[in-house]
């Protein structure tokens, strides 16, 4: 329902109404504005509290409360559409940041990343994949060392690192799988001064003892007479965390549990090791993985690394494609990271565990699909 305010002298009625009914009298009934008063009366009392201004305003501009609350919307909705179109095409507000996290990854940042490849090991090799996807993911560099470029042995490995980081100024991380992963250690071992931290994968500590194992008949010679000439288990000062699979075969896990404990003798004060020169912290993380690699445990070892070397970022980091209707091309990078094999690897082994895990409780397991 509208109201219309037509005189200054029906304000006056109306004021005199609406106090009246305030303090319980009846309503004027009589005189020459009666119709007025009335009229007004009933529009104060519309106002839910008689808002006297609104009635004003409505009155003054000769507009009905109804034509007013409609005019108000279309403001406010072209309001919005000019905000709306000046926000098109502008970068998204950032995201608060946690001071104590971004001090801490921008140090991270200053670091040189290397991840030394394994024997056989391509570029294009999943997991390295996946690394790479990891540190571009936070705008970091990781250097990808190649020995199998010629002939791959420890001391040719050790070299191209050397060459590698000539002239480098900044810190040192160091990571690597199996074979790579004992190239840093014996690399941290002979040059602490410029090496940060270690993150080691499987390290294939004892290389002569595991040859069989890893190579079986077909194992390089050339690698098998080099390593003959360095220690099985490096001595390593600076911090350094090993992951292994507490089921993997080629490279048992009790090689990392034996080089981290050997370690613990130099960490404590008084005790003579092997050194007298003190360690910094080791650190091992075991992952029952089924008997096969780490591949399928990609998740959880990124997350250790992240936390490790403090870069899991100052903010979260949000995808740039719809969600719901992403698909996993999406979210690759230039280098063909491929999602379909990752998918399929990690199907067969899952069902690998699980018949593992039902061999283990006396139930027959068939083996896996292929």
């Amino acid at each position: 329902m509208a109201y219309s305010l037509a005189s200054p002298s029906a304000f006056a009625a109306a004021k005199l109404s609406f106090r009246g009914r305030a303090s319980g009298s009846a309503p004027l009934t009589s005189g020459p504005n009666n119709a007025a008063r009335r009229t007004n009366s009933a529009a104060l009392t519309a106002t839910k509290g008689g808002r006297w201004n609104r009635v004003l305003r409505v009155a003054c501009e000769g507009e009905s409360a109804g034509s007013w609350i409609d005019n108000w919307k279309k403001r406010d909705a072209a309001r919005k559409e000019e905000q709306a179109a000046n926000l098109a095409g502008a970068p998204p507000a950032p995201m608060p940041t946690n001071a104590i996290f971004a001090k801490r990854f921008a140090r991270a940042k200053g670091y040189h990343y290397v991840y030394v490849l394994d024997v056989g090991q391509p570029e294009s090799n999943m997991e390295v994949m996946y690394w790479k996807d990891t540190f571009a993911s936070r705008d970091v560099d990781l250097h990808i060392l190649d020995p199998n470029a010629g002939t791959y042995t420890l001391s040719n490995a050790q070299d191209l690192l050397k060459t590698h980081l000539a002239g480098q100024t900044k810190k040192v991380r160091l990571m690597g799988n199996q074979v790579g992963a004992y190239v840093c250690a014996l690399y941290a071992a002979e040059n602490p001064e410029n090496i940060n931290s270690i993150f080691l994968i499987e390290p294939a500590f004892a290389l002569l003892e595991l040859a069989q194992g890893l190579y079986g008949d077909a194992a390089p010679s050339e690698l098998l007479a080099d390593a003959e000439a360095y220690a099985p288990y490096p001595f390593v000062r600076c911090p350094s965390y090993v992951v292994h699979g507490s089921e993997s075969v080629g490279v048992p896990f009790d090689n990392s549990l034996a080089w981290v404990r050997g370690a613990s003798i130099n960490m404590r004060g008084g005790r003579v090791g092997v050194s007298d020169e003190l360690v910094s912290e080791r650190r091992l993380l075991e992952i029952s993985n089924g008997g096969q690699g780490l591949d399928g445990c990609l998740s959880d070892v990124q997350k250790r690394l992240l936390d490790y070397w403090e870069l899991t970022g100052d903010q979260p980091i949000t995808p740039s494609v719809n969600l719901e209707d992403a698909k996993p091309e999406d979210f690759a990078r230039p280098h063909s990271y491929n999602f379909e094999q990752y998918d399929e690897f990690l199907k067969k082994f899952e069902a690998e565990r699980d018949r593992r895990e039902r061999l283990a409780r006396g139930e027959a397991g068939d083996a896996p699909e292929e």
